[in-house]
């Protein structure tokens, strides 16, 4: 192992040092560096803190182990003078320069208005606490500082009072400056003026007084006041006069004006509420304090006139007039236009129903006072008679009249016969016709009648009787006879025939007869009234005509066949005479035999021939007359005919004429299944082939047939077809003809035609079409045609227009659509974007040309398109920056920089009514917002613009106002900021507090001046102003009205007494008192009297003020209130342990203490007094009875009691009540226990 030796490295702690107590952390360095400090309280790094003044030792160490080296440094922490500024201490404002001295010497002063020699000057530091400080520094250099506080007290502020004017009238008028306390000392002075504040005038003129007052700090100051004495100016009451006692309110009016009176009742505004009569004095005082002058009025006031117009009463509206009478006479009455004024006459049937107020007033001549009194009369209505009844009453019959009337007490009932009832209802039966009078009065509750009559008639039931012909010969016209009796009849007819009537005589009717045998109708009439019914019966017989039929069995016989005549005539026909018209007759007698006969008719010739046959009946009311046709046919019949065509194409029409003899039957047979019974036929053959035609005669008596044969030729067959039935417009057709052996003529429908087999075809406008292939066979010649329905839709017709067709990026093209015969739309705008409306728009958002496209779709499915270009040109981009100054102060210069791109031509709108078509362009502003516009353009005519908004801000201007700089302590100060161009606020008050509010009020806690301070600020655009007008608020102090009261109730009189005022006011000078009632008093410590006429709370107000003119007030309220009662035991015991039983006293409150006013006497029961007693204190009795008699205590016994009481009110006690008797008494008795 190798140990190299080498020399250490020593340490090296540096030279000694001193430094001083307040040094506080110093750090030692050592040599070399990187080595390690100890010590008591250093630390390794050399961080050492002085704390204590003394002599340190510190070793730097330095290496490790045998190479460790060490050395030390001595600290010594010397200790700080001892300096003294003296005491606080206080000066007046308005001291000399003060020199102030520091121990040690030789130290100098600094501080707020001091110089280094300590001198200091009060006037200029101004009113309040100054800390000034003493520096010294010691031979080791060490320096101490000490201070002291100086106050300058201010001046006081002295205020004489406000100049004043006093009258010239004897008598010392006291003044009061401010401050008059608070540990100072005051005098005054000046001419008739004493030290105390005295003045006393003596000669007009105007005198200055001093005020003078030392406060606690020993600083003076003074005020002046003047007084100007002049002469009073005397008060003038008026006249005296005289009112009614009814007058009310009236108002005194002194001279001069503004002066206030008093009296009794009186306000001092001169108000008096008249209200009881008698003789009055009022006084009118003018002037306050030593010029008050006063002068005396009376008012005498009289009692109104006693009227009296009578009690009550009422009357009937039929009543007649009414003189009404009143006291005294020579008055009038009024307050009705149904009284007369002056007689008293009264009207009631003017006045009407209802109660009438009637007033008669009389003035007496010798006060002129005027009273009145009022009467009610009540003017009662009649009563409405009413009654319901029937006008028509049956004989015999319960008749009932209901009473309807309104307002009836009584009613008395009277019918012209004689009969009375005074029933609710009247309830009769009349035993006679004819007409009575019923009579209803009626009689109210209130004594007042009226009456009504009403007639009635008394009737009997109906009898019915008709007479009339019994029979005749129809039609039978019948006269109706009515001899029916009675009273409002009523007639309803049956007559016979369906027919009715409800006339008293019917008109005449005409019954018809029957054809075939007589008739009989049956006539009724019922007749009836509101008392009954009666009917009456009668018949009429009517007879036919007769009537003549007959009948053959056959109209038509072949000769010489028989025919078969039946006869039904009816009508009782008696007689029947015939005519065959062949020249035979016959004649009958009876129905039965004139029937069921034959007649046979011979006849040889070559046509048939006509008989007439006749048949007549008759009986005694007519004859009638009958006719029939007969044919009789001869024996032979030929049949023949003709046609217009033996052939021809189905369907063949053919013409059949026959040529037979007339009058036979005929039958037609076509061949085809078809057959007719027409005379001369057409026959259409449907079917092709040959057809026999026969044709058949018979006349009855022989028959012929004859024949002919008919060629029908086929049709061709019509076959086609068509590729589409519908298309639209200019669409081609595409027919097929599959028809065979034919030539063909087509029509297309739309007036072109084709001889093609297979032909096309298009429509050009739009409809239905028929489409008609004839055909010609080309084997027989005939022809057959088929047709088909077409249709060729109508096709759209797009038509568009654009609005505008080129612009701008981004362009919005309206585009108007005037398509027709469409209903959809598909619109391509060519830039990738689609639409189907009708009518619309679409923005190109990018530059370029595009053609727009429109596919127009009808509702049938038809289809057409157009198209149109549309050019949109790009936009320039308009942008700019800006530099500016500082936009708080204007006017501010803003520079504008242009970063627009793809435009040729600018234009600047500066917001201020300026503007630039220059690139970069350069504006001064003033204060205000301001909206920048760059509109760029490029060679299309496109722009755009860029805006901004540039605010230049005017700076605020902080102001303020107050509504009084000086207030009294507990006053509110109002504080309004009148700043201009600020939209935030901050008030410093001086007193830790602040606001924010443009309008505020405070009241400030403690008396002092308060210098006031307004920031205001713009806060958008951060700019700020202090406000500079240095103004202060000054608050003085204030009085603190205080009071307590003694209320002495008064013993005689309720609700009233004195009340003793005790006042405990601070800090006031002189004070002023309102009591109830408008009374007053400037006394410190007032009594006041009063008497009240009711309960109730009253106010007593104090105002303290203070010689600086600061006051306070409080009011308090004193409930007075007048309670009484007397309550009397009715037992004691006078040996009883308990005070209260032992004796006997009443129990009262509220009684008055004359000597009339209570007496209490006590009796045995023979009637002798044994004890009385008068005394009252307070309003209470205080004198009892022990029980005895001139003292001996006497036995056990009921005493009789009796009391006379009389209270402060004046009322007299009724007594006690017992409420088993139910009654007050003044006397009673009280049981003596023992």
């Amino acid at each position: 192992m190798t140990i190299t030796v080498i020399d250490p490295t020593n340490a090296n702690a540096g030279l000694d040092f001193e430094v001083c107590v307040d040094t506080g952390a110093i750090f030692l360095t050592g040599l070399p560096f990187g080595g390690t400090w100890s010590g008591n309280g250093i630390l390794p790094g050399g961080y050492y803190n002085v704390i204590h003044d003394s002599s340190f030792q510190f070793i730097y160490s330095f290496g490790s182990g045998n190479c460790e080296t060490n050395d030390s440094v001595t600290l010594l922490v010397n200790p700080l003078p001892v300096v003294n500024a003296g005491i606080d201490t206080n000066f007046c404002i308005d001291d000399v320069i003060q020199n102030l001295s520091g121990n040690p010497a030789n130290g100098y002063w600094f501080g707020n208005n001091i110089n280094t020699n300590g001198d200091f000057d009060p006037a200029n530091a101004g009113a309040g606490d100054h800390t000034v400080f003493y520096s010294f520094t010691d031979t080791n250099s060490c320096e101490n500082i000490d201070s002291l506080v100086i106050t300058v007290n201010p001046l006081p502020i002295v205020n004489a009072g406000n100049d004043t004017t006093l009258c010239n009238q004897p008598g010392a008028v006291y003044f009061t400056g401010q401050p008059s306390g608070s540990g100072g000392t005051w005098s005054w002075s000046g001419i008739h003026m004493d030290t105390l504040g005295g003045f006393d005038p003596d000669g007009i003129g105007t005198f200055d007084n001093i005020y003078t007052y030392t406060d606690a700090n020993g600083c003076v100051n003074s005020d002046t006041m003047s007084i100007t004495v002049i002469d009073p100016i005397n008060a003038n009451a008026g006249l005296d006069f005289e009112v009614c006692v009814d007058t009310g309110a009236i108002f005194l009016t002194g001279l001069p004006f503004g002066g206030t009176w008093s009296g009794n009742g009186i306000l001092p505004g001169g108000y008096y509420g008249v209200n009881i009569d008698g003789s009055f004095d009022f006084i009118y005082n003018f002037g306050i304090g030593n010029c008050l002058t006063t002068d005396t009025v009376e008012v005498i006031i009289h009692p109104l006139p006693i009227v009296n117009c009578g009690n009550d009463f009422s009357l009937c509206i039929s009543n007649s007039d009414t003189v009404l009478s009143a006291s005294p006479i020579g008055g009038f009455w009024y307050n009705s236009n149904f009284i007369d004024s002056l007689t008293g006459n009264f009207s009631p049937s003017n006045a009407g129903v209802g109660i009438h107020e009637l007033i008669y007033q009389y003035i007496n001549p010798i006060t002129h006072c005027l009273n009145s009194d009022t009467i009610s009369i009540t003017i009662n209505p009649l009563p409405i008679p009413s009654f319901s009844f029937d006008s028509i009453i049956c004989i015999n019959n319960q008749s009932i009249f209901n009473n309807q009337s309104v307002n009836s007490f009584n009613n008395y009932w009277e019918i012209s016969n004689g009969f009375n009832s005074n029933n609710q209802n009247l309830t009769y039966t009349f035993s006679d016709t004819g007409f009575f009078d019923i009579k209803l009065i009626n009689e109210s509750s209130y004594g007042c009648y009226d009456s009504i009559t009403e007639s009635v008639q008394v009737i009997k039931p109906p009898s019915a009787i008709i007479s009339l012909i019994d029979s005749g010969c129809g039609p039978l016209l019948v006269d109706f006879n009515n001899s029916s009796q009675g009273n409002y009849l009523n007639f309803q007819w049956d007559l016979g025939n369906g027919q009715s009537s409800i006339d008293s005589l019917p008109d005449p009717v005409l019954y018809l007869s029957s054809v075939y045998h007589d008739t009989t109708y049956y006539i009724t009439l019922i007749v009836n009234n509101l008392c009954g019914i009666d009917t009456a019966f009668d018949s009429v017989l009517v007879n036919p005509s007769p009537s003549s039929i007959f009948a053959t069995d056959l109209d038509i016989k072949c000769s010489p066949d028989p025919f078969l005549f039946i006869q039904t005539s009816y009508g009782n026909p008696d007689n029947f005479y015939w005519d065959f018209g062949d020249s035979s007759f016959a004649i009958y007698t009876d129905s039965s035999s004139s029937s069921g006969f034959q007649h046979v008719y011979y006849y040889n010739g070559q046509y048939d021939t006509t008989y007439t046959i006749s048949l007549i009946t008759e009986n005694e009311c007519g004859s009638d007359t009958s006719y029939h046709t007969i044919t009789v046919l001869p024996n032979q019949v030929y049949a023949f005919f003709n046609t217009n065509l033996t052939s021809g194409c189905v369907p063949l029409d053919v013409d059949f004429t026959q040529y037979t003899t007339p009058n036979v039957s005929f039958s037609w047979d076509f061949g085809d299944g078809n057959f007719s019974t027409q005379y001369s036929p057409t026959h259409t053959f449907y079917n092709p082939g040959t057809f026999q035609v026969s044709f058949a005669v018979n006349d009855g008596c022989s028959y012929d047939t004859t024949y002919q044969t008919i060629l029908v030729n086929p049709l061709p067959n019509v076959n086609f077809g068509v590729s589409d039935s519908i298309l639209c417009e200019d669409e081609t057709f595409y027919f097929n003809n599959n028809s065979i052996n034919v030539s063909s003529d087509w029509s297309f429908g739309d007036g072109n035609t084709s001889s093609l087999t297979n032909p096309n075809h298009s429509y050009q406008d739009s409809g239905s079409y028929m489409v008609l292939l004839q055909v010609t066979s080309l084997i027989n010649g005939c022809k057959n045609a088929d047709s088909m329905e077409l249709i060729s839709l109508i096709k759209p017709i797009p038509n568009i227009t654009a609005t505008p067709s080129f612009g701008c990026m981004p362009l919005n093209v309206v585009f108007n659509n005037n398509s027709n015969n469409a209903a959809y739309f598909n619109w391509d705008f060519g830039d990738g974007n689609n639409d189907n409306f009708i009518n619309g728009s679409h923005t190109y958002l990018n530059a370029g040309n595009f053609t727009t496209s429109i596919i127009a779709t009808g509702l049938n499915g038809c289809q057409d398109s157009t198209s149109i270009n549309i050019n949109v040109y790009p936009l320039p981009l308009s942008n700019f920056d800006i530099a500016h100054t500082d936009l708080c102060y204007p006017p501010a210069t803003v520079n504008f920089y242009n970063n627009s791109s793809g435009a040729n031509a600018y234009n600047w709108y500066f917001g201020n009514g300026d503007s630039s078509v220059l690139v970069n362009p350069t504006i001064n502003y003033n204060a205000g917002t301001y909206n920048v516009i760059l509109n760029a353009q490029n060679i299309y005519g496109c722009e755009s613009n860029y805006d901004t908004t540039i605010i230049v801000y005017n700076t605020p201007i902080a102001n303020f106002i107050v509504s009084e700089d000086t207030i009294c302590l507990r006053d509110s100060v109002s504080f309004e900021s009148i700043s201009l161009f600020s939209d935030s606020l901050s008030w410093n008050l001086s007193n830790g507090i602040t606001y924010s509010d443009i309008y505020f009020n405070y009241q400030f806690q403690d008396s002092g001046y308060y210098p006031i301070t307004l920031y205001a600020y713009n806060t958008t655009g951060n700019c700020s102003d202090t406000s500079n007008n240095n103004l202060y608020v000054y608050v003085k102090n204030s009085p603190i009205a205080d009071f307590n009261f003694i209320n002495n109730i008064s013993p005689i009189e309720p609700r009233a007494g004195v009340i003793e005022f005790f006042n405990q006011s601070v800090f006031a000078d002189y004070y002023e008192w309102y009591f109830d009632i408008n009374d007053t008093s400037t006394l410190e410590n007032p009594v006041y009297s009063y008497s009240y006429n009711q309960d109730g709370y009253y106010s007593f107000k104090l105002i303290a003020i203070a010689d600086n003119e600061c006051k306070d007030s409080l009011i308090k309220q004193i409930y007075v209130s007048f309670e009484k009662g007397l309550f009397v035991p009715n037992a004691f015991c006078p040996e009883h342990t308990n005070p209260e039983l032992r004796k006997f006293m009443p129990k009262a409150i509220g009684l008055r203490g004359g000597l009339d006013d209570y007496h209490l006497e006590i009796f045995d029961t023979y009637g002798n007094k044994i004890w009385e007693s008068r005394l009252v204190q307070d309003g209470q009795p205080v004198e009892w009875w022990d029980g005895t008699f001139n003292g001996e205590l006497l036995m056990q016994d009921a005493y009789v009691w009796k009391i006379k009481a009389v209270f402060k009110d004046g009322s007299i006690w009724d007594g006690k009540e017992y409420s088993d008797q139910e009654k007050v008494r003044k006397t009673g008795t009280v049981t003596l226990i023992r």
